[in-house]
């Protein structure tokens, strides 16, 4: 039937026609309108013209109309109507489309002449009633699928068909002046283009490339280009509304020719006013300056003061928006002749390098602030304040810039960086200005937006330029995000998504909620509801997401959506759907792999879904069944840092994301590495280096706390102290001087005051590394805090004590610039903290007290700022929990832990949660050993590896063979010391014996049961103690089977072993078997005889820290 050119095809399809038409003469619809559609297509098929041709096309148009108006609503969801329907439309487009050929040119030539506004309006009224139908239209065989997977409705492209056709027909009219003013054809026209222009605007498989849209433009240039009188200007006006919708996914070139036509048919329009807006709008669109110019001098050649303006107006925006390299004298020209304080604001934001436009930027600022003392100020002058705050702060951050190398952010010479790079100001009270200038700016913006339509724009006004306010309130919001200011900057990207979300701007709206999808926690304060916002944004995703690679959007765009899925996986992750969030992952990932500059290289969207899954991760509570094994956190940190050590620039917005990832990353990976005991020190110097050079005070200080926890936790106290030092100078509280400068900035070389022997130096560090090795390992693989620590080295320059911790809790002691910001109080509040654990490490407990008191306090004042702390404050308990046992005080350690545990965010790390169970257990096992002892009789022992200064004491021979002649009946007790066992000299200061006292160097013997030995407690009141006394040599017998020299090396390395204890008494039994059992001539190399050190002097804090030792160890 479709196959118009050969005659035979023609008959058969007339035949089937009439044998449809038989089939159905029962039933009454079917039977009718295949009847109709028979006739209809028979007259199609006419070689020749007829006479009678235009009356009998008209008297089938109205009886199809006729049948469908009565029969279709009856009909219209039923199969067979809406294969009528599909196959009216597929015969229409062929009956369109072979208008110029033959043997279909016959029937358009017989429809022209006297009579064919008549024609033409029966058939405009025939396509007007099939476009009704056809919104009932779900499925029909005959229906063609569109190629786009974005689309799969027939019923849409069914309508814009029948919606091109009637306007073909239009195009193809060839009427006479006076059949153009006839109205009748007109009116069912104007409801066809209405109709398909709406339904254009929803197809999701429309593009600069799409046939169908091409073709579309084309025939609306036709139309405007067919104009000739105000009836056939109607039409041009009907499009216009509908046109703008189009026009982002129009190409510039097929519009400005459309614009082109329209400005050329505005000659004909009858409202003077609407024809300057056509010509305006045709004028605004031209992109070449000197086409533009003169089209605007020969249209204003003879204005008046209105219309001059108008001519500035759009003059001023044709240059700003259109022309890439712009002229310096065009405009300072623009500058000179500027009539409004708004037109000098636009023209600033492209001459920002100008100092002398910054200048009258800063002096209309303080103008308008002063007025704004005396009275309110007028929405324009709103928005002038909000784009000259953003000029000005613009230029502040960029005269605050600065370059140096990464390699200088060394942790040792940071304080040597600072004055070499004449950051010195660098505090947050200059910072303080540039937040002030960007929250007035918000604040400009904001008011400005409140009262945009409560009064309408007049003709002298300037059109608002919404793009220039939209890139400065995304700039203002950008600088408070990169700088740390949380609070402000929430503000600011709530504005921006209610602007871009009223303005329909997509990406903008979806950039303003991807800052939100982002946070853990929204301030209460906010008028946001998430839930709805992310439905709305997956709508957009999905229209979106399929159209990337397209080719009309930028890189700066793709991102933008990417970036929106990764932090929506992470939204939905926090909310446990895991499954959904891998999805949105796996998409993210999908689609960047679509684009070829991206691939194989490491830009901000891997990085991001890198971040996202190692949060997926790391703050998992429990494992999804249906996922599949991840790597560890601390692995997937190692894959992060290669991947930022590695990152490329693709768009021009990816720079900024990656300084708000990182900043969140040094806090994640910090957390991480301190909860696992390791020394990844990821992310501090390259996030330290970006911010500094940025100048950046708040987020500087944010890395500094990060590294300060990190340096506490493996108690590196000398860059625990310069970290300090820094601190208290970015927290404007004490600058650092240049004498204090140049003495960090030299190596340190400790002072020993008597070097007698370079081997006796060398011994001293190995004892040492020794000691670390036995004490440190142990408590990192029990993964808890613990009260017994190092001694601390010594520092730069000992910090004074008065006063020191107190001011961080307390109101009087706290800076007048923090008390105004919740975000820096606990800032403030973090950074004591991690100085009374440096205080604490350091065993200066002097103010410990007050300052856990009044911690407490300040965490009750406020429940708000004490939750916005985090983390942060488990940490506080925990070093809390540690000070109270390290001074004895097990109950309210007890039950200060219990608190905590249970007050644990959800959304912390599980290793709080462990570290807190560990802190319970063991202050309850504490709490066991002091009940015990005090319900046991205190026994003095006879000889207990004694010290020298109990050698040193008199009387201990004479009253040990006293108290054993004396006491016959007393039962017998004797004390087995490890004397033999231990280096001959400079041991005497050990700690207690191991609770588990057998081991396979000590001979088998009838009377001596190491494993039955129980601690036995020494009393203090005593002034004389027993000496030790070489043991009997029945006592303790050299074992046969090894030489006695082997015998004594290996005593005295297991008496090395031994004199430090670990938790792990296994392990222990285990190397002393197994240096029993590989003799000395097997081994692989010969020990080298090391001299012993001096014996170091026992104090009370040493012997105290021994006892907490042995105590441990006993647990």
């Amino acid at each position: 039937m479709f196959s118009i050119e050969a005659p035979l095809e023609q008959q058969l399809a007339l035949k089937l026609l009439r044998i449809c038409r038989d089939l159905y003469k029962d039933v009454s619809p079917q039977n009718y309108s295949i009847q109709l559609l028979y006739y209809y297509v028979k007259l199609l098929y006419v070689r020749e013209a007829t006479a009678d041709f235009k009356w009998t096309y008209i008297d089938l148009c109205k009886k199809f109309v006729y049948f469908f108006e009565h029969k279709g609503a009856t009909h219209a969801k039923e199969q067979w109507f809406m294969d009528l329907l599909v196959f009216f439309q597929r015969l229409q487009m062929l009956l369109h489309q072979s208008s110029n050929k033959p043997p279909l040119d016959i029937i358009w030539q017989q429809l022209e002449g006297d009579d064919s506004p008549e024609v033409y309006t029966a058939h405009f009224q025939l396509l007007h009633g099939c476009l009704g139908l056809t919104v009932n239209v779900v499925r029909s065989p005959l229906g063609t699928s569109c190629s786009n997977e974005a689309c799969k409705s027939i019923r849409r492209h069914c309508l814009l068909s029948f919606g091109m056709c009637a306007l073909e027909a239009y195009v193809n009219w060839q009427p006479t002046t006076e059949q153009k003013s006839d109205k009748a054809p007109y009116k069912p026209l104007l409801g066809i283009l209405g109709y398909t222009l709406d339904v254009a605007k929803s197809m999701n498989c429309l593009g600069p490339s799409a046939m169908e849209l091409v073709k579309l433009v084309r025939l609306l240039a036709l139309v405007a280009e067919k104009v000739a009188c105000p009836e056939q200007m109607s039409l041009v006006l009907a499009f216009l509304e509908p046109l703008q919708h189009l026009r982002p996914l129009i190409t510039s070139q097929k519009m400005l020719s459309v614009l082109l036509r329209i400005y050329k048919a505005s000659v004909h329009c009858k409202s003077s006013d609407m024809a300057n807006r056509l010509q305006s709008t045709y004028l605004a669109a031209q992109t070449n300056p000197s086409r533009l110019r003169s089209q605007l001098f020969v249209h204003y050649h003879n204005a008046n003061n209105t219309e001059k303006r108008m001519l500035y107006d759009v003059d001023l925006l044709a240059v700003l928006h259109f022309q890439s390299a712009r002229p310096v004298p065009l405009l300072q020209s623009l500058l000179r002749c500027r009539h409004n304080d708004y037109h000098l604001v636009l023209l600033a934001r492209k001459m920002r390098t100008d100092s002398e436009v910054v200048r009258q930027c800063e002096e209309l600022r303080s103008q308008l602030q002063s007025t704004a003392l005396k009275q309110p100020l007028s929405r324009m002058q709103q928005l002038a304040i909000g784009h000259t705050s953003i000029s000005v702060l613009l230029e502040a951050l960029e005269a605050q810039k600065t370059k140096f190398s990464i390699k200088e952010t060394a942790e040792n010479s940071l304080e040597e960086l600072i004055v070499k790079n004449n950051l010195l100001e660098l505090n947050i009270k200059r910072e303080h200005r540039l937040v002030e200038l960007a929250t007035s700016a918000i604040a400009g913006f904001a008011a400005f937006f409140e009262r945009a339509d409560q009064e309408p724009l007049g003709c002298d006004d300037t059109p608002i330029d919404w793009e220039a306010l939209i890139d400065d309130a995304v700039a203002a919001a950008m600088a408070l995000s990169t700088m740390g200011y949380m609070a402000q900057a929430d503000e600011a990207w709530l504005l921006i998504l209610m602007i871009g979300q009223m303005l329909d701007e997509r990406f903008t709206y979806l950039r303003a909620l991807t800052h939100f999808l982002g946070q853990d926690h929204l301030n209460s304060n906010q008028q946001l509801q998430l839930s709805e916002e992310v439905d709305r944004a997956q709508e957009l995703l999905d229209d979106l997401w399929p159209q990337l690679q397209n080719g009309w959007f930028f890189k700066r765009q793709h991102t933008i959506v990417m970036l929106c899925l990764c932090h929506m996986a992470s939204y939905y992750a926090r909310q446990d759907c895991l499954c959904h969030a891998q999805l949105l992952l796996l998409q993210a990932e999908e689609l960047r792999a679509q684009f070829d500059e991206r691939v194989g290289k490491s830009d901000i969207v891997q990085i991001t879904i890198q971040t996202v899954r190692f949060r997926l991760d790391y703050l998992r509570k429990k494992r999804c069944s249906s996922l599949t094994r991840r790597p560890s956190p601390l692995r997937q940190l190692d894959t992060l840092v290669d991947s930022v050590r590695n990152y490329c620039t693709v768009s021009s917005v990816d720079l900024g994301a990656l300084q708000l990832l990182l900043a969140d990353l040094v806090r994640e990976s910090t957390e991480c590495a301190a909860n696992r005991l390791t020394e990844r020190f990821a992310f501090y110097g390259t996030t330290l280096n970006l911010v500094l050079q940025s100048g950046m005070a708040l987020r500087t200080i944010e890395v500094l706390i990060s590294w300060l926890w990190m340096n506490l936790q493996n108690e590196y106290l000398d860059q625990a102290q310069s970290k300090l030092r820094l601190l208290d100078h970015l927290l404007a509280i004490k600058p650092l001087s240049r004498t204090l400068v140049e003495q960090t900035s030299a190596k340190y070389i400790p002072a020993i005051a008597a070097k007698e022997d370079l081997k006796a130096n060398a011994m001293s560090e190995l004892t040492s590394n020794m000691l670390l090795m036995q004490l440190v390992e142990p408590i990192k693989k029990q993964n808890q805090l613990d009260v017994a620590t190092l001694k601390s080295l010594p520092m730069h320059e000992p910090i004074p004590t008065s006063h020191q911790l107190q001011r961080y809790v307390s109101k009087q002691g706290m800076p007048p610039h923090v008390r105004d910001s919740m975000q820096l109080q606990c800032i403030y509040f973090i950074v004591g903290c991690l100085h009374a654990r440096f205080s604490f490490l350091k065993r200066e407990t002097d103010q410990l007290d007050d300052f856990y008191v009044g911690a407490g306090n300040w965490l009750q004042e406020d429940p708000v700022r004490t939750a916005t702390l985090g983390s942060m404050l488990v940490v506080h308990e925990l070093y809390h929990i540690n000070y109270l046992r390290f001074r004895k005080k097990n109950k309210e350690a007890l039950s200060y832990a219990e608190a905590a545990l249970k007050s644990v965010p959800q959304t912390a790390e599980i290793n709080y949660s462990f570290n807190l169970m560990v802190q319970i257990k063991t202050a309850r096992f504490e709490l066991h050993l002091v009940g015990k002892a005090r319900a046991k009789t205190i026994r003095r022992a006879l000889a207990f590896n004694t010290s020298p200064e109990d050698k040193r004491r008199k009387g201990v021979v004479e009253g040990t063979t006293k108290a054993k002649s004396s006491a016959r009946k007393t039962p017998r007790f004797k004390i087995y010391t490890e004397l033999e066992l231990r280096p001959p000299i400079g041991c005497s200061n050990s700690s207690s014996s191991s609770s588990k006292s057998g081991n396979e160097n000590t001979p088998p013997s009838d009377h001596v049961d190491l494993n039955a030995c129980q601690t036995i407690e020494i009393s203090d009141d005593d002034a004389a103690s027993v000496s030790a006394s070489p043991p009997a040599p029945s006592q303790l017998k050299r074992s046969q089977s090894v030489p006695a020299k082997a015998t004594k090396t290996r005593s005295a390395r297991i008496a090395s072993v031994k004199r430090y204890p670990t938790s792990d008494a296994r392990s222990t039994r285990a190397r002393n078997m197994q240096l029993e059992e590989t003799p000395a001539t097997t081994r692989g190399r010969p020990r080298r005889k090391v001299p012993e050190p001096a014996p170091q002097q026992e104090t009370v804090s040493l012997r105290r820290r021994q006892s907490n030792l042995s105590e441990l160890t006993l647990a």
